[in-house]
């Protein structure tokens, strides 16, 4: 068979990158816009297999030929949209997320971004939605699959279409396996790794392959092929329309645009009315332009979301779509069109042009990551506003107590011997007082012990109702009941619980209803969707304000065997803005930083009523304290507002951890209380 040129293909692809677009910028109906994505993998498996199978039959297939093909379709765009991206993001970036900026850089350049996200998922690190390279995890997944499939394909030609074409279709049934059951613990995983998408692209592989010798669109007459394609065409669209944020980012819920694809490009031939819907003109159109706009909408969200104090309104992202549009057109026309033609640059020339432009994006990208070049461009006052101080357990000497439990690790802070240590247990929320701890402790002679348990959630008890599984439930009482036996023998001088509650314990319909924060003057949290819950007396996951009431008690009633005073740490106020990117962003325009950042207490306490009624119930019992954050922060320096920066120095450096100043003032009562 000889691959023709298809222009029902490219108005699918259209498909596929306009609600990606209409996704980022928030548009309702596009929920699932995400899914794109998918569908492009799809098309991609495809037409390269296509493409291959074509030239292995005629014997003109080589390894050069292939990868030179790749890169006058992927380089010159993808380089030039990085090398537009490095001004804006000098100019827009505060210390940390240009620091993360530059690494990206480097890891794009050579197709492992994906590994780089996956690896800076958590608490502590920018905002994805404002990460200009985000988008690119999907083109390291597939140039990684290429990096091995013509090869692999090439060599074991010899055994014969028929057995390569099982071979692929057993690979594909692997990852999908993957995708379901292999990173049951690691959602990021299943959204960034090859391994667990890899499914969809050698979805296309295979259907290649049938395509070779009697194509399935020829079994059907046209009534099932009109059939067959509107149910394609259907189901991306309930994928787009249906999915959203909270669906598990692989395996099952995914096959709807992957199925759907692959119908369409089976059957949506000449004469079906989803063929002549894909062929119009402009979805034509806009689907030879997919690539370069693809590469163009990441970057203008994240830089207009850096730019902007709170989120980018309908107004400016609708303005941002129409952009992404017309610099789509013009890379198309101006750099991709000309480097795909040989008569236009040579193999030589292009290869180049490769090297010479990935050692310069990799440079600059080894200078701003492995420095603080950013550090240059403020005074000390101003860097102290724009890059806090982050207390982290990233410095943290773990140990494994319990060898039997490897995952349980404790890490020593303050002074390294002497009375019996305080106990640290708790979130990231923990860890941000850990710094202010160190040094309070080292100057008042008191030990720290850090102690983890990553068997459980921080809040044990709870389960990731996404990745939940009856052996991880079990694992987590067996460790947990040998950390309580440990600190039983240990003697504490106290244990001190800090963690970000109302967080922990979303969703409890009508009382925690929104995971990320919104502070009611214009600063949202862009928080990943995530929803916990608890094992009820049935053995049943419930998400119930009694049941998860009874998981906190529970809880903290575990450690009062142990027989020492119990801290707890009330909720931190969340700020809704990202504390040091604000800083930076009123300096930008302004040239000065805020002297003063206030949110309001009401707000405050609605957003936590629950929790907080919760832990004045548990306070009650004899040896349990309260660390209450708010009466620290709230109504102490502006009546009826929360202080998150007071002259110029920021208690926070995100959205919602204290920085070291911050925590200085929670250790400090810490230590009150204990005397």
């Amino acid at each position: 068979m000889s691959l023709i040129y298809r222009k029902e293909i490219d108005g699918l692809r259209a498909i596929a990158v306009v609600p990606v677009i209409l996704f980022h910028a928030k548009i309702p109906w596009f929920s699932g816009g995400y899914v794109g994505v998918d569908i492009f993998l799809v098309i991609s498996g495809f037409l390269i297999t296509s493409i291959i199978l074509d030239e292995c039959d005629a014997g003109t297939f080589t390894i050069a030929g292939f990868y030179e093909r790749r890169a006058r379709r992927i380089l010159p765009a993808l380089f030039f949209v990085m090398f537009c991206t490095i001004p804006f993001a000098w100019l827009w970036m505060p210390p940390i997320q240009l620091t993360e900026y530059a690494k990206s850089l480097v890891a794009t350049t050579f197709f492992s971004s994906n590994f780089l996200f996956w690896k800076e998922i958590g608490y502590f690190m920018t905002e994805a939605a404002e990460k200009p390279l985000l988008h690119t995890w999907s083109l390291a997944i597939e140039e990684q699959y290429y990096l091995f499939y013509p090869v692999l394909l090439s060599t074991f030609w010899f055994l014969g279409k028929r057995k390569l074409a099982v071979g692929v279709g057993l690979v594909a049934l692997v990852s999908f396996g993957i995708s379901l059951w292999g990173f049951p613990s690691d959602s990021g995983a299943n959204f960034y790794l090859m391994p667990s998408r890899a499914y969809e692209l050698l979805a296309g592989s295979v259907l290649a392959f049938t395509e070779q010798n009697r194509p399935l669109r020829t079994r059907f007459g046209i009534f099932g092929l009109q059939v067959l394609s509107c149910i394609g065409l259907l189901m991306i669209g309930l994928a787009i329309i249906g999915l959203g944020e909270g669906t598990p980012s692989s395996g099952p819920f995914l096959l709807l645009p992957v199925v759907g694809t692959w119908i369409l490009l089976a059957f949506a031939v000449p004469g079906t009315i989803v063929n002549q819907l894909l062929s119009q003109r402009l979805l034509v159109s806009v689907g030879l332009v997919s690539y370069s706009a693809y590469l163009w909408h990441q970057p203008l969200f994240a830089f207009a979301r850096l730019r902007d104090v709170n989120a980018p309104g309908t107004l400016l992202n609708g303005f941002i779509c129409i952009l992404v549009g017309i610099l789509a057109y013009l890379s198309w026309r101006y750099i991709e069109l000309p480097f795909r033609h040989r008569q236009t640059f040579t193999r030589r020339e292009i290869f180049t042009f490769a090297a010479a432009s990935a050692l310069s994006i990799s440079a600059i990208g080894l200078v701003g990551g492995l420095t603080k070049i950013g550090n240059l461009r403020f005074l000390d006052a101003e860097l102290a506003a724009v890059a806090p101080v982050i207390s982290t357990d990233s410095e943290c000497n773990w140990k494994v107590p319990l060898p039997q439990f490897p995952k349980i690790e404790t890490c020593h802070f303050g002074v390294q011997s002497g009375d019996a240590p305080i106990i640290l247990w708790g979130d990231s929320h923990a860890d941000a007082l850990l710094a202010a701890a160190d040094e309070a402790f080292k100057e008042s002679g008191k030990v720290g012990l850090r102690v983890r348990n990553r068997y459980c959630r921080p809040l044990v008890g709870t389960y990731d109702s996404q990745e939940f599984s009856r052996k991880n439930a079990d694992i987590c009482a067996k460790s947990q009941a040998a950390v309580v036996d440990f600190l039983e023998v240990l003697k504490p001088r106290a244990v001190v619980i800090a963690m970000r509650w109302t967080f922990q314990l979303f969703p409890i319909e009508g009382k925690i209803d929104e995971l990320a924060f919104d502070n009611g003057e214009g600063g949202r949290e862009q928080e990943s969707y995530r929803t916990y819950a608890v094992l009820n007396s049935s053995g049943l996951l419930a998400m119930g304000a009694d049941e998860k009431a009874d998981t906190i008690r529970k809880f903290i009633k575990s450690f009062a065997v142990i027989g020492v005073p119990i801290l707890i740490q009330y909720p931190v106020p969340e700020v809704g803005w990202n504390v040091a990117s604000l800083n930076f962003k009123r300096l930008v325009s302004t040239g000065v930083v805020p002297k003063e950042i206030t949110t309001s207490f009401h707000r405050y306490n609605e957003r936590n009523a629950f929790i907080i009624g919760v832990l004045d119930s548990v306070i009650k019992a004899p040896n349990t304290l309260a660390i209450k954050v708010s009466e620290i922060l709230c109504n102490s320096y502006v009546a009826d507002r929360c202080a998150v920066q007071m002259k110029g120095i920021p208690f926070y450096f995100d959205d919602d951890h204290l920085s070291k100043d911050g925590a200085k003032l929670v250790v400090a009562e810490i230590l009150s209380k204990l005397g």
